[in-house]
């Protein structure tokens, strides 16, 4: 039984090794200069992301309010996003039945997120989607907390449970840096 264990319990290990073996060939690949292999490598710090650096990955940008949303560029950075850095508070957004990217609404604690917030985050997750080039994308929102990552599904891939449903044009959604 103990060995039976010990081996899940590595191959979970290595399974999560791969995946962020992968994750660095991905950002590796898609680099268009030296800053950006430099920032992968960063990363590496025996075999673990460093503290902070993960941050400086994805994409970020202020809505209307100033409230900041973070939104993963792959499905790597969109589990990550979703299942570590997300606190249970924060809002997740995604296009319905649809690829792309996983969008977060960061908000304090016990905070409410105003309709022109849910709306402006809802418009990034319909255009930063397959559904970008649509006139209306139905896009799905929940609590991070109700977020779950399946065993042994791909990377990116969550369940979620309690969302609501908002239709949006992809083209509303104007970012600010």
């Amino acid at each position: 039984k103990r060995k039976a264990e010990l081996s899940r319990y590595n191959l979970s290990r290595i399974t999560n090794r791969l995946d962020f073996i992968r994750f660095l060939m991905e950002r590796v690949e898609k680099a268009t200069s030296f800053e950006e292999l430099e920032q992968v490598r960063s990363m590496v710090v025996k075999g673990k992301v460093k503290n902070g650096e993960e941050k400086k990955t994805f994409r970020k940008y202020k809505l209307s309010s100033g409230r900041e949303i973070v939104i993963g560029r792959n499905n790597f950075e969109n589990e990550f996003i979703s299942m570590k850095l997300a606190n249970p508070w924060d809002m997740w957004f995604h296009a319905k039945e649809m690829a792309g990217s996983h969008v977060v609404l960061r908000l304090n604690k016990n905070e409410k997120p105003e309709d022109r917030d849910i709306v402006e985050a809802a418009s990034a997750a319909a255009y930063f989607s397959k559904g970008r080039n649509s006139g209306k994308v139905i896009v799905d929102y929940t609590l991070a907390k109700y977020l779950r990552k399946p065993k042994g599904t791909p990377p990116g891939f969550v369940t979620y449970k309690n969302e609501k449903s908002i239709v949006v044009s992809p083209s509303d959604f104007n970012p600010k840096i």
